[in-house]
């Protein structure tokens, strides 16, 4: 039996843009908490940005440059799901 695909998943591209920043504030961290294991991993790898889109990482790069909304824009439209970027957190080496 498959498992229920997670809400914030389920929503569609279109209907996300039409969301208000507080709802999409509740699913990115909603997300991030679903994919915190696996987000630090990438972290620890080196890479510096991910984006997950339908339940997965659809995208990641070690480049610092902000992911150009277009690469974003395109992969939502592929999936035709809402996708959620991610940025690696600054180290600040206190030595």
């Amino acid at each position: 039996m498959n498992k229920p695909t997670p809400y914030p998943f389920r929503i569609t591209a279109g209907a996300y843009l039409g969301m208000t920043s507080i709802e999409v504030n509740k699913l990115h961290d909603e997300v991030h908490k679903m994919f915190k294991k696996k987000l630090e991993a990438k972290w620890v790898a080196g890479i510096k940005q991910v984006v997950i889109c339908d339940g997965e990482v659809a995208f990641e790069t070690d480049d610092e440059e902000t992911i150009i909304s277009d690469v974003v824009d395109d992969i939502a439209k592929r999936h035709n799901r809402a996708c959620y970027t991610f940025s690696a957190p600054d180290l600040i080496d206190s030595g």
